[in-house]
């Protein structure tokens, strides 16, 4: 398969990817379950430790995602607006289509990397929890 075909099945993977999450974009909290990863990482960036200042049942990586965004973009306000947590969360999942695609095609193959990536993109999307 030829490199302009490859990168043209990446940008349309991405671009079918942020299709997807762009009503993420149009309201506050996506689902119960977000709201307490904006409320956990607003905790970390006041000095709060997992575990022993909230409790959580997941492991905390997602809790620093969104404590790094709160940290990163002044204008956030818990409650208000979580959009610039969406559109990073939208980088962070073209990032793992990517990633997705190199790893496969080194074990997998282009075509079938192409796929997983897809798939990924696709069914990785839900605002239900």
């Amino acid at each position: 398969m030829s490199k302009k075909r490859i990168l043209f099945y990446l940008i349309s993977i991405g671009l079918i990817a942020c299709a997807l999450r762009i009503p993420s974009l149009l309201v506050g909290f996506v689902n119960i379950d977000e709201n307490e990863y904006a409320l956990a990482g607003k905790i970390i960036t006041q000095g709060g430790v997992p575990y022993r200042d909230f409790l959580i049942y997941q492991p905390p990586g997602i809790y620093y995602l969104y404590a790094a965004v709160i940290k990163l973009i002044p204008a956030f306000e818990l409650g208000t607006s979580m959009w610039w947590v969406h559109v990073v969360m939208m980088g962070i999942v073209l990032a793992t289509c990517l990633a997705i695609y190199f790893t496969g095609r080194i074990e997998l193959g282009t075509q079938a990397a192409l796929f997983a990536s897809l798939f990924y993109a696709i069914f990785s999307t839900t605002f239900f929890p």
